[in-house]
Formats: structure tokens, C-alpha cells, sequence
């Protein structure tokens, strides 16, 4: 029989150090034997329980295989062919008309129009439009997935620089000015407090003249 008593020791024993302490106990963080119930459970004649220990989610840790790197390169070259064309596009002079038209009447004053520094409305067409689009998707697609310090630094420099020139690209313009950026502003002719003539006499004056 000695043997028998002998190989339940250990098994006891051990069942005893892997016993947690009993949520009163830890919850008032004294001393607890570790017994089912506890002493000092027993002694305040108290509810010794044992709550079950939350296991600790595994965290998944990426690995840079070499042909996520050269994702990370054939992204990173594109994006900068991209701001090497915007940077071009934005830098180049407006092509000038190669023919003028030259006409003999004078503008009248209600067609013409002064130079104004209010923002130019762009369309879902505009250069602006699809930069920014691409510039959202990119940015997008970047922060889908954690990337190593190294690759992360380099499209977080790419990605602001891309920025800057959609910025650029989004400020106020008239084609005007940049067709002639140094011509000189004519000012618009001021009738003050006259009145415009009835349109049916201005058209029939109009027809003779012609």
C-alpha cells in the first residue's frame, strides 16, 4: 500500500501549486492556501470560487518574404513615376493658340470678364479629381496592412510628397492667367448710373449696322 500513497503525493502535491488563489482572496490580495475551500473562505463563511483563467491571444506576426518586398519596391516605383508626371504637368507652360482671331468690334462690356483669383470649379474629370482619388486609394491601400519601419518610412515619404502636389494642383487658377500670365489687366468699363438701352432697339441697331 505504501507504494500507492507514495505515487499520489506528487500528483496532489501538484494539483496544489497549479491552483489559482480564489477570487475572494485575490480580490482582498491576502495569503490563500489553495485549498477548495480555502480557510479563509471557510473561516468568513463566504463562497470560495475560482474563475476560470483567460487565455492569451496569440498575436500573428508578419513575415517580409522577398516577394512582399518587391511588392513594396514595384509600389514605391510607381507611385514615384506618378509624382515625376504631376510634377511635369504642373511645371509645363500652357500651349499657346497658333492662330489669333482678329476681329474689328470692340467687346462689349456685358461679355467681358475680369481676372478672378476665385477657385476654378472642377468636375470628377479634372487632373485634381483623379489626383486626389489616387492619392485616397493609395493612402488606403498602404495602411491595410502593418509595414517593417524601413518600407513604412519610405511610402509615408512618397505618400506626403504625392500629397503636396495634389495640394498644388487644387489651387486657385484662371486660364487666362496662365495662357498670359504677364498681360496687363484691362479694367472694365463703368457706365455708373446710365441705363442700358431696350434690347429690342440695341438688336435692330445691331441688324442695321451689319
Amino acid at each position: 500500500m505504501e507504494p500507492d500513497t507514495c505515487d499520489e503525493r506528487p500528483e496532489a502535491s501538484l494539483q496544489h501549486t497549479l491552483r489559482r488563489a480564489c477570487d475572494p482572496c485575490r480580490a482582498r490580495k491576502i495569503r490563500c492556501n489553495r485549498e477548495d475551500p480555502c480557510s479563509r473562505c471557510v473561516t468568513t463563511k463566504i463562497e470560495c470560487t475560482h474563475s476560470d483563467k483567460v487565455p492569451r491571444e496569440k498575436r500573428t506576426r508578419i513575415l517580409l518574404t522577398p516577394q512582399y518586398e518587391k511588392k513594396i519596391d514595384r509600389i514605391d516605383g510607381q507611385l514615384q513615376a506618378v509624382i515625376g508626371l504631376l510634377k511635369d504637368l504642373k511645371t509645363s507652360p500652357p500651349s499657346q493658340p497658333q492662330t489669333a482671331r482678329h476681329t474689328s468690334c470692340e467687346p462689349s462690356p456685358g461679355n467681358y470678364t475680369t481676372p478672378s483669383t476665385s477657385a476654378v470649379i472642377e468636375g470628377d474629370s479634372s487632373l485634381a479629381a483623379h489626383c486626389s482619388f489616387a492619392n485616397d486609394f493609395v493612402q488606403q491601400a498602404a495602411g491595410a496592412e502593418p509595414l517593417p519601419s524601413s518600407s513604412a518610412l519610405d511610402m509615408q515619404e512618397t505618400l506626403e510628397a504625392l500629397s503636396r502636389v495634389v495640394d498644388a494642383l487644387k489651387l486657385p487658377t484662371v486660364s487666362d492667367e496662365m495662357a498670359y500670365p504677364h498681360a496687363r489687366p484691362v479694367q472694365r468699363p463703368n457706365i455708373g448710373g446710365r441705363e442700358l438701352p431696350p434690347f429690342q432697339n440695341a438688336l435692330t441697331v445691331i441688324r442695321l449696322a451689319k
